[in-house]
C-alpha cells in the first residue's frame, strides 16, 4: 500500500492483477495456443477518506480496468479489493449487494450506460426499485431533488436520453451514481466525450458534490489537465504498472518518471515557445529514460523484482526507477 499515513482507506487495491486471454477464433481451432495479456501488474491504489485519487494513463494502461475491478465488475486474476478495511474481492452477489449502496461509478458513455427506452425519472430511480427503497410518491420527490441538484429541472423527468445533450446526459448519469448516497464514488472517463466548455462544467459539479457529500472518489482520465482541478492525489499508470504517484502539484512541478512528462507535455499550451520545446516520446524513449537511482537514497516499495521498480524518493513521492548498488 502506498498510502503515508495509518488512516484506515475508503477504498484499497492491494498487488491487484488482471489477465486477459487473447487470440482464439480461427487460429485456436487449429489447437494453436492462446495468448495472455498482462493488462494490469500489480498494482496498489489506496483512495483516503473524502479525498479524491487521480488515475491517469494512456488507453491501454489499465485505468479503467483497475476502476472495474475496484467495483468487482469485473474479476481480478489476482490481488485484493477492500471498502474500509474490509475485504470484498471474493464476495458473492448477495454479499456485495448492500455494498453496492455505498459505491457506485459514472461510466465515459452515458449514452450507452442510459437505457433509451427509459425515461430519466426511471432510470434514476432504478436503484431504489433494486434495494426496495422508499414510496412511489417519494421515489418521485426524491427523483425531483437529484435533477435539481446535478443542474437540471424537475420537468427532465419525463425526457429520454436521446432528447439530452452529451453534458447533460452526463449529468443524468451523475444524479443515478448519487440517488443511494454512496460514499465512494468511481468516475471513469466521464468528461472525455465533452466538449471543453461543458467538461469544465461537469468538472466543477463532480468538486462541489464531492465536497458536500465528503465522497471518497476514483477519478479516472487520460488528461492530466482534467484530473489536476479535483484531485489531491495522482496516480500514473503506464502498460499496466503504476510508475509514478505524488499530490497534485508535485506531480506538475516535479515529475520524475519520463512517461509522466510526456503526458504533461501533452497538455495543450497557448505559449507557442512552450509548444516548440514538447517532444514526443516514443515506448524505446520512455524506457531508456527511466530514473536510475542508488539504493541507500530511496526505499523500495513492494517486493523486489528485475527490471524497473517502484521506490519511494520522499515521504509521498513514489516512482518506477532502475535500482543502482
Amino acid at each position: 500500500m502506498l498510502a503515508s499515513n495509518s488512516m484506515t482507506p475508503a477504498l484499497e487495491l492491494r498487488q491487484l492483477t488482471k489477465t486477459f486471454e487473447i487470440g482464439g477464433g480461427f487460429k485456436s481451432a487449429f489447437g494453436r495456443a492462446k495468448r495472455m495479456h498482462l493488462a494490469v501488474d500489480c498494482v496498489d491504489i489506496s483512495v483516503k477518506p473524502k479525498s479524491v485519487l487521480g488515475l491517469v494513463g494512456e488507453s491501454g494502461s489499465g485505468k479503467s480496468t483497475c476502476g472495474l475491478m475496484a467495483m468487482r465488475l469485473l474479476d481480478a486474476t489476482a490481488g485484493q479489493i477492500l471498502v474500509n478495511g474490509t475485504d470484498i474481492t471474493n464476495l458473492n452477489s448477495a454479499d456485495l449487494k448492500p455494498l453496492r449502496r455505498k459505491m457506485q461509478i459514472i461510466f465515459q458513455d452515458s449514452y450507452a450506460s442510459l437505457d433509451p427506452m427509459m425515461t430519466l425519472a426511471r432510470i434514476i430511480a432504478e436503484p431504489f426499485v433494486i434495494h426496495d427503497m422508499y414510496s412511489h410518491q417519494e421515489r418521485i420527490e426524491t427523483v425531483g431533488d437529484l435533477l435539481e441538484r446535478v443542474g437540471l429541472d424537475r420537468s427532465y423527468a419525463n425526457r429520454y436520453p436521446h432528447e439530452l445533450s452529451g453534458g447533460q446526459r452526463q449529468r443524468v448519469s451523475i444524479a443515478r451514481a448519487l440517488a443511494l448516497k454512496p460514499k465512494i464514488l468511481v468516475a471513469d472517463e466521464p468528461t472525455s466525450a465533452l466538449d471543453v466548455s461543458v467538461k469544465a462544467q461537469v468538472i466543477n459539479l463532480l468538486h462541489d458534490l464531492q465536497e458536500e457529500m465528503g465522497l471518497s472518489m476514483l477519478f479516472i482520465s487520460h488528461e492530466l489537465n482534467v484530473i489536476r482541478s479535483l484531485a489531491d492525489e495522482i496516480i500514473v499508470m503506464y502498460k499496466g504498472r503504476i510508475v509514478e504517484q505524488a499530490p497534485t502539484e508535485s506531480i506538475f512541478q516535479n515529475a520524475q518518471h519520463p512517461y509522466t512528462k510526456s503526458l504533461l507535455y501533452a497538455i495543450p499550451s497557448v505559449n507557442p515557445r512552450e509548444r516548440s520545446r514538447r517532444t514526443f516520446m516514443s515506448a524505446s524513449q520512455i524506457a531508456a529514460d527511466i530514473p536510475v537511482l542508488a539504493r541507500d537514497d530511496i526505499s523500495i516499495i513492494g517486493q523486489e523484482r528485475s527490471g524497473p521498480q517502484l521506490v519511494r524518493i520522499s515521504e509521498d513521492h513514489f516512482v518506477e526507477a532502475t535500482v543502482s548498488n
